[in-house]
Order: structure tokens, then sequence, then C-alpha cells
């Protein structure tokens, strides 16, 4: 059976910060309990139909470049404004 992604996890200076905008960029909401050192999205679905989206405080500073990045679809050519700026 080939493995297949359950948790993705991101360290970020700002855990609900980052995890409001993956909340409202994917429509699915934050899990209760969500808060500035630790948010999730989809943590609670114990059946993991989709992954499930960490997002942990960590002290220290982003000093390279990501070495990872997520490729998002919408039909809607609007969304990367909304994603962007908040105006769909």
């Amino acid at each position: 059976m080939p493995a297949r992604v359950i948790n993705i996890t991101i360290d970020c200076d700002d855990a609900l910060k980052v995890g409001n905008f993956w909340s409202a960029a994917l429509g699915r909401p934050l899990d209760l309990g969500s808060g500035a050192d630790f948010a999730s999205v989809g943590g609670d679905d114990a059946e993991r139909s989709e992954p499930a989206w960490y997002f942990a405080r960590v002290p220290e500073q982003e000093v390279t470049k990501n070495r990872m990045h997520v490729d998002l679809v919408d039909s809607d050519l609007s969304a990367i404004d909304w994603l962007l700026w908040g105006d769909r």
C-alpha cells in the first residue's frame, strides 16, 4: 500500500495568523483550541479524509528559503486576489 499524506506541519512565528490564512484558503475551520502557539485545521478528523494542517510557533526566525511550497488550484480566477488581499 503506498504512503499517503495525513499531516502537514508548518513552523511559523504566529500559528493563529497562519492557521487562519490556511483555514480560509482551504475552506476548512480551525480546530477548537487553536491559538498563537499552536493551531490546526483538520486535526480533529480521526478519519483523515483530507490531510490535517498543523501550525507551530517557533522562536527562531526563518533565515533561509522555504524548502517546501503548496500549489493550490481554484476555478474562480479571483481566488488569488482573495488570498492575497481578502477581496473575494
